[in-house]
């Protein structure tokens, strides 16, 4: 007979998750170090405002642990959408109460069909560099949110296009899409940022090294230290 003992416990996102379904405060203190960080850093980016990102983390956490439905299959994707969904619920409602009815339009970047060529490196450099996060930070504010939000699903948290299609709710082509215009949108906010007094933009120093993690405080955070990771590179978070 085999000694119990010896026999591995799966402690993957997905059996934490049953087991706190089932009662276990332990999963839940499993879960939250793995996933405070990441959402937090996600909700910042999204609204933009540290306050209010803290709070709605602490709803999303709610909400997952109040939950009755069926087990998601994949927890990543799915924790991530509930945050989501809790932070549009908080921006409509904002709006509501500023009397501006928020406008979606169709545009290029919401085109499934579109043919969309991959990401312009230079973009990539730009938007990857270690070397001065809170201009990235900034231009990512300006972005339009579909596209920001896309952004940061695949660069900072490491999310493939078929995990954000499932967390944003559209076809893997519109997320191609938004990734291509909102990288070539930050690219021209960034180059005119870092651009030269006399004029000329500097180059992003391609081939210098990047770390991967840093304790940084960006905006206050003390969270979510990885850097941004390139296509095809999975974070070591």
């Amino acid at each position: 007979m085999s000694d119990p003992r010896h026999h591995s416990i799966d402690t993957s996102d997905e059996a934490l998750y049953r087991r706190l379904l089932a009662g276990d405060v332990a999963a839940l203190e499993a879960l939250v170090p793995r996933y405070h960080g990441p959402l937090l850093a996600f909700l910042y980016r999204l609204t933009g405002d540290r306050q209010q990102a803290e709070d709605l983390v602490q709803e999303t956490f709610t909400r997952i642990v109040t939950y009755r439905g069926e087990p998601p299959t994949r927890f990543r994707p799915w924790a991530f959408t509930v945050a989501r969904n809790i932070a549009l619920d908080h921006l409509r409602t904002a709006a509501r109460r500023q009397a501006i009815a928020p406008r979606v339009t169709p545009s290029e970047d919401d085109d499934p069909f579109t043919t969309v060529p991959d990401p312009d490196p230079g973009a990539l450099d730009l938007v990857l560099r270690d070397d001065d996060r809170r201009t990235v930070a900034a231009a990512l504010q300006q972005l339009p949110p579909h596209q920001r939000e896309t952004v940061v699903l695949r660069f900072y948290h490491d999310l493939s296009l078929n995990e954000i299609a499932e967390v944003t709710g559209v076809a893997v082509g519109t997320v191609k899409s938004r990734l291509f215009h909102g990288l070539r949108r930050l690219k021209t906010l960034l180059i005119d940022e870092y651009r030269a007094p006399n004029g000329a933009a500097p180059p992003p120093s391609p081939g210098t090294p990047r770390p991967q993690h840093r304790k940084h405080a960006e905006g206050g955070m003390a969270h979510d230290t990885a850097a941004p990771v390139r296509p095809g590179q999975r974070s070591l978070a």
